[in-house]
């Protein structure tokens, strides 16, 4: 109490000498005018302390499409009782936003521009109660994948905040890849030679020439950079990296360009690294040695709404845990501190997304021997336990988020070695009930993916299987409700895809990434060589849903394509492509 009487009476002493000034000073120059009212300025903001500026953001979606557009509300208020003049508003959306426009809406005697293009950078007065409401409008750029967070803050570094917390704010969308075209029906391509126990296929454009290349994560051997030629071919760098199963890509250190995050132990301790791209696909490890634990998938998010990519790893039998790795900006990651976990369990597959609709990215996780479970994000990159997902019944593995009914919320596909791969419906706050149930016949589910393989609008879902079993794919009706395409893909105990358009048809290819055998490219295409007649060595471009039911025969010099009908039940189809026709 003697602090606060010692200051007020220092503060009035202040005043007094401040209005001796004014009155010497009354016929002196403007200048002197000026700094006295600066000096009053300031008093006044030391008296009020009631400065706050607020600032939310406001989208309809938790998940958008590549080149789709994008539309959402950013709300400047001031809601202290002091007003503000020239402090900026921002909103930085050029890593995944293009062709952008904005509006405004200005209230209660705030004054600024009222529309505008490019990245928001807007300096504005706010008087007390008033508020300015930006509409943005964009197109998510074709290259951006998994998640993208973007913040937008007010800045008040020259006035004293009562709460600077409110003085940003982010939200997060779930990226679905693009379709184009295709139908669905895969065919074989490239196969990568020289990977050991390969666990994770990321892609992304590494060295900024359009197309996406392949790093493959090597529980058995070092990791492998694969750059693709443009079209769906791909020529080994010869980079040896770190050995690990969990391997993702993200632009970690902010330069525009794509490095890499490794999970590494999987059955053996060893510390997760990073690994900084210089821009033209070629990687250089970092040093930083994160943890010492059997790291084996992980997941990168702007967990924080800081602006940067940080990483969650799940580990096995050591610590039963999932880290929390925080980047600095830079690259440089510190442990949050946080040992997310739910007991008895062995932590497998991870998934990021908004799953309660709050524009922060919540922590979906599954484990081998124990339930599944989802964490809450409480916008700071803080997780607490939201349901224990006992539905699933143990042993679950990988799985993907998507919104499978449109309802707008993301729901989650879990894949099971010993069972079927079941459909989790979200309600809409992050509780997720049993839907359907794939049963192909397969059981050996390790990895269950989300993409439109059909270009029909909505998300179909491929599935991963070991043991040397076939991949399949199933259709969804645009509800929810999917339908084994009777596709068997491969049979080489794929672990884990990545999927997007490997060879710029606009469909949705894929690499497998097999644990027994070499990696495989697989086509999603119909594409027949018209220009020349039917042959044994163009049926790749040709799709025969039963081949056993097609031969090729000679006419003449021309092999002609002929429907065998005797013997056999049922109707059989070739897919041609319509508009390759000759008139």
């Amino acid at each position: 109490m003697s602090f606060t009487t010692s200051w007020f009476t220092s503060l009035l002493r202040a005043k007094r000498q401040e209005t001796r000034r004014q009155n010497s000073f009354n016929n002196q120059s403007a200048d002197h005018a000026g700094w006295y009212r600066f000096d009053q300025l300031e008093d006044r903001t030391l008296l009020s302390g009631t400065t706050d500026l607020e600032i939310t953001k406001e989208s309809p979606v938790t998940a958008v499409e590549q080149g789709a557009a994008l539309t959402y509300t950013v709300i400047v208020s001031n809601i202290g009782a002091e007003g503000v003049t020239g402090v900026t508003v921002s909103d930085d959306y050029g890593s995944f936003l293009e062709s952008v426009s904005w509006t405004a809406v200005v209230s209660g005697g705030a004054s600024g521009n009222t529309s505008g293009t490019g990245i928001l950078s807007e300096l504005v007065d706010l008087p007390a109660g008033s508020s300015i409401e930006y509409t943005i409008a964009g197109t998510v750029k074709d290259d951006v994948r998994d998640n993208i967070t973007n913040v937008a803050t007010v800045d008040m570094s020259t006035y004293t905040d009562t709460d600077p917390t409110n003085n940003s704010a982010f939200d997060s969308d779930l990226i679905v890849l693009a379709a184009e075209g295709g139908t669905g029906v895969f065919n074989a391509g490239q196969s990568f030679t020289g990977a050991d126990q390969t666990y994770s296929s990321t892609l992304g454009d590494i060295d900024g020439d359009g197309d996406l290349d392949v790093v493959f994560g090597n529980r058995g051997s070092a990791g492998q950079v694969w750059k693709n030629n443009g079209d769906g071919t791909f020529t080994n760098t010869g980079q040896s990296l770190a050995a690990g199963a969990g391997a993702e890509l993200g632009d970690l250190d902010g330069d525009g360009d794509l490095d890499l995050f490794f999970a590494r132990g999987f059955s053996s301790n060893a510390p997760d690294q990073v690994w900084l791209n210089d821009g033209s696909g070629t990687f250089t490890n970092s040093g930083q040695a994160l943890g010492n634990d059997t790291g084996r998938f992980v997941k990168l998010g702007d967990i924080d709404g800081d602006g940067d990519l940080d990483a969650l790893t799940s580990n096995g039998s050591d610590t039963n845990t999932i880290r929390v790795w925080l980047n600095n900006g830079s690259a440089v990651f510190t442990d949050s501190g946080q040992a997310i976990s739910i007991a008895g369990s062995n932590h497998w597959g991870l998934a990021l997304g908004d799953l309660d609709g709050d524009g922060d990215l919540d922590l979906f996780a599954t484990t081998y021997g124990g339930n599944d479970a989802v964490f809450l994000n409480d916008g700071s990159g803080t997780f607490s336990l939201h349901q224990t997902v006992t539905i699933t019944n143990a042993n679950t593995l990988r799985l993907s988020l998507g919104d499978v009914d449109g309802d707008g919320d993301l729901d989650a596909a879990v894949s099971q070695p010993g069972g079927n791969t079941k459909l989790l419906l979200n309600d809409g706050t992050g509780i997720f009930t049993l839907g359907q149930e794939l049963n192909d016949g397969i059981n050996s589910n390790w990895a269950a993916d989300f993409g439109d393989f059909d270009n029909d609008g909505d998300l179909d879902l491929l599935l991963s299987k070991e043991s040397n079993q076939p991949n399949t794919l199933w259709l969804n009706d645009g509800n929810g409700n999917f339908t084994d395409s009777g596709q068997r893909i491969g049979s080489r105990s794929t672990i884990g895809v990545g999927i997007g358009d490997l060879d710029g048809d606009g469909d949705l290819d894929y690499v497998s990434a097999n644990f027994t055998e070499a990696n495989r490219v697989w086509l999603n295409e119909v594409t027949l060589p018209y220009n020349q007649d039917f042959e044994f060595d163009h049926t790749l471009g040709l799709v025969l849903n039963n081949p056993s039911n097609f031969s090729f025969v000679d006419d003449g010099g021309n092999n002609l394509l002929q429907a065998n009908n005797s013997g056999f039940s049922g109707l059989s189809t070739a897919v041609l492509e319509i508009d390759a026709l000759p008139s």
